[in-house]
């Protein structure tokens, strides 16, 4: 096949990110014989999105550099590509190696050649450029992780506000099951208040037994699970911060206008708890009491309470029980695991025990 010309159609290239809606997603045309429809399914939209941002990112270079905008690229091309993005767009080396992850992608997706993306000197700039910035005396602000008692007080300021009592169980209930899962707020927020996708948590992948919740993430981030991952709630004895009661009693609430296909956390106007809304909210309530430093927590401080407080106990959870409870990756845990109930149950009962 020859060269691909990337047409100068504007900033968004005309790319879409609905491929079960849309089967081109940017690429102009499939080698013959593959399904567009489902190459399109392969990936995640967000996925595909940021495959569109790195597209972008290589147009930008072609257009400051004057380069051809043309696929596949050499590896003259390349180098030059990594060296401005790292030297001057000042991008960290990871934000790089995804993107040319990415751009790899495109090149397999239309049969070509991807030697150069193997190139020494890309990956060894790359590598240069992580260890200087090791040593890089630049402070930065860091995201501060929520604690379980920070968790009680968002939900004392919860209780006080003048939401109502639907809207307040709504995100208390999302604040105790992205605490207690570990989970990424997008594993189980919208990203926009009325539109959802596949990958959105709605009430269909969420089992409730009696003294557990199981809750399917159709999309997790490591690309190794293709059928999702599953992950396990358990009760607590604090019953105020139990994101299995709090799931039912949600559940219950709202048994009569549920719908089993939408997200689960949908406020009574209709409108879907994004994850924006989410961070921002939290950062209101809790100021009277953090100052400025409420500013600091974000989506991702909740995924990284657990970890924090268990850096507290360290005789009662290993770094092992860490990274299987959040789905961390790992040189011992090359992809999310799915661990056995059993297995879960007893890391659950080390965390409750750390919380006491």
């Amino acid at each position: 096949m020859g060269a691909l010309l990337i047409q100068n159609t504007g900033p968004s290239l005309g790319l879409k990110y609905s491929p079960f809606e849309n089967s081109h997603i940017g690429v102009t045309s499939w080698p013959p014989g593959v399904s567009a429809k489902l190459m399109a399914a392969s990936q995640s939209a967000s996925s595909w999105k940021r495959h569109h941002a790195a597209v972008n990112n290589f147009r930008k270079f072609c257009i400051e550099k004057n380069c051809n905008l043309s696929f596949p690229v050499t590896v003259t091309t390349l180098r030059s590509y990594t060296n401005w993005a790292l030297s001057e767009k000042k991008l960290t080396a990871n934000s790089v190696k995804v993107y040319l992850s990415d751009l790899k992608l495109a090149h397999l997706n239309q049969g070509w050649d991807v030697s150069v993306f193997s190139d020494h000197f890309v990956k060894a700039m790359i590598n240069g450029s992580a260890n200087m910035a090791i040593y890089t005396s630049i402070s930065k602000k860091n995201n501060l992780a929520f604690s379980f008692p920070l968790l009680k007080i968002l939900g004392h300021e919860i209780a006080i506000s003048n939401w109502s009592i639907a809207n307040k169980r709504v995100f208390w209930t999302a604040s105790c099951v992205a605490f207690f899962g570990s989970f990424r707020m997008g594993e189980i927020l919208t990203e926009k208040e009325g539109v959802f996708t596949i990958e959105n948590l709605t009430w269909n992948k969420i089992t409730l037994k009696i003294d557990h919740a199981t809750i399917e993430i159709s999309t997790p981030k490591s690309g190794f699970r293709k059928k999702g991952d599953f992950i396990d709630l358990f009760h607590l004895e604090d019953k105020e911060c139990c994101a299995v009661c709090c799931l039912k009693g949600l559940k219950s609430a709202n048994e009569k206008t549920i719908k089993e296909n939408l997200p689960v956390f949908t406020f009574d106007s209709g409108k879907f708890l994004t994850t924006k809304l989410f961070t921002k909210t939290v950062q209101q309530l809790l100021e009277p009491h953090l100052g400025s430093h409420a500013k600091l927590l974000t989506g991702h401080s909740f995924r990284a309470g657990i970890p924090s407080m268990i850096a507290n106990h360290t005789h009662l959870l290993s770094d092992d029980d860490i990274k299987k409870w959040g789905r961390w990756s790992s040189s011992s845990y090359q992809a999310y695991v799915r661990l056995k109930m059993s297995a879960r149950r007893e890391i659950f009962n080390k965390i409750a025990s750390a919380l006491k």
